[in-house]
């Protein structure tokens, strides 16, 4: 019986490998190795991914179907902000991880996310490619949107 938890066990982390690389292949057609294995460094005590969100903030007010339809595919549990506040409120109260997918390369922005424990992994997505400063472990990457 052992082995057979042992089994399903080393299964989990397979699974998790797989899930994170799908969210970085799906949204980011350009990310590169390096950055899948940023990806698979996320340390997470639970196993169970409905626990996860993925969070889309816009703070233009239009939210792309075209990414949050991918994401749902990856995970049922999609939630889409355009205000930082309600955003915020939603990532402080969350007892669930949370995967922050945002088009906003705002320093004071990232790092006021990055304080938040619940959040695990922060993707940017910028057409620019601007870079942010600061030293922020959870950003995974800023990936230009193809």
């Amino acid at each position: 019986m052992a082995t057979s938890n042992n089994s399903r066990s080393k299964d989990n982390y397979k699974n998790r490998d797989v899930r994170r690389s799908l969210v970085a292949n799906s949204l980011f057609p350009s990310t590169t190795e390096s950055n899948v294995q940023n990806i698979n460094r996320i340390n997470s005590a639970d196993d169970n991914y409905e626990t996860v969100v993925f969070i889309w903030f816009d703070s233009h007010e239009n939210i792309n179907m075209n990414l949050v339809g991918p994401l749902r595919m990856i995970n049922d549990n999609v939630q889409t902000f355009t205000h930082s506040l309600t955003c915020f409120d939603s990532l402080k109260s969350s007892q669930q991880k949370i995967f922050l997918i945002s088009s906003s390369t705002n320093n004071e922005l990232i790092a006021t996310v990055h304080s938040f424990m619940p959040v695990e992994a922060i993707f940017i997505l910028n057409q620019n490619g601007d870079n942010i400063k600061g030293d922020f472990p959870k950003l995974f990457g800023i990936f230009t949107q193809q």
